[in-house]
């Protein structure tokens, strides 16, 4: 959409009583915050939590249940658990590749099942939580994959536990041409998006391994990428910051728009 190329995306908002186009724009329009039928100004802590996408900001929305793990000084895990599976690892399958021609040590793939075994409790990739709000008013806020994931690391196992971190989001995993491990990262993930170098823009977020050494001209080069601003997800004590990994999209729904007519909202766009 050439709404979606300007590279902003904070704010958007609809205006129509056919609630099939209301669905279809809310799923392709990369926006932060989403009102229909109403203003686009007012967004209440808590109700419509606030931030966007792309060159309109990075983090976690301001009210919202991730932006307080954001300044915490370990990473810690969300408590937004639910029964989506959309996501889930396959411990037993991540296993055996694991196991086959002895990629990893067995202390290695100890401390591989024990990070599944914490991603798989979380359960909120394209989970809708409902927000208390004003009476006429639907307020959801609902989360999504962030997208092309740049995995940094030195050794094997440190990039299988970031791509298990990436996958259980719904990302899609990014590696240099130079990594020397993408044959076994194929052979456990599958598909692996190969760019030739940090200059490349075909991707969000890099996830830093501590023993990494991101050099001085690497970092400059993508301070520099033009577009939106890539996050840099540092990892502390094994463990990497959920809310790099996913993107918010806070609805706000003026539900008296129907002016009482109901089954305006259930019309089928033809447009």
């Amino acid at each position: 959409m050439d709404i979606n190329n300007t590279g902003y995306g904070l704010t958007g908002g609809i205006h129509s009583r056919i609630g099939d186009k209301l669905d279809r724009l809310s799923k392709s329009l990369a926006v932060g915050n989403l009102y229909t039928n109403r203003n686009i100004v007012g967004a209440v802590v808590g109700v419509q939590p606030f931030g966007g996408h792309g060159l309109s900001g990075t983090g976690a929305k301001a009210g919202g249940p991730l932006y307080m793990t954001r300044l915490y000084k370990y990473n810690v895990v969300l408590d937004i658990l639910g029964d989506n599976d959309s996501a889930r690892l396959d411990l037993d399958n991540i296993v055996a590749k694991l196991q086959k021609n002895s990629i990893l040590s067995l202390a290695s793939i100890s401390v591989i099942t024990t990070v599944v075994e914490q991603l798989n409790q979380y359960g909120f990739i394209n989970k809708i939580i409902k927000l208390e709000g004003p009476t006429g008013e639907s307020n959801t806020l609902s989360f999504r994959a962030r997208g092309n994931i740049l995995l940094l690391a030195n050794s094997l196992e440190s990039l299988v536990i970031q791509a298990l971190y990436a996958k259980a989001f719904g990302n899609q995993l990014v590696l240099l041409a130079s990594n020397q491990y993408i044959p076994a990262m194929r052979d456990i993930f599958g598909d692996i998006l190969v760019i030739a170098d940090m200059a490349s823009t075909k991707y969000h977020v890099i996830m830093l391994s501590y023993e990494y050494d991101l050099s001085s001209d690497a970092a400059t080069t993508v301070a520099n990428l033009p577009g939106e601003i890539r996050l840099i997800d540092y990892e502390y004590n094994g463990s990497y910051e959920v809310a790099s990994l996913v993107s918010e999209l806070s609805v706000s729904d003026n539900l008296t728009a129907t002016g009482g007519n109901v089954e305006l909202m259930s019309i089928i766009d033809r447009v």
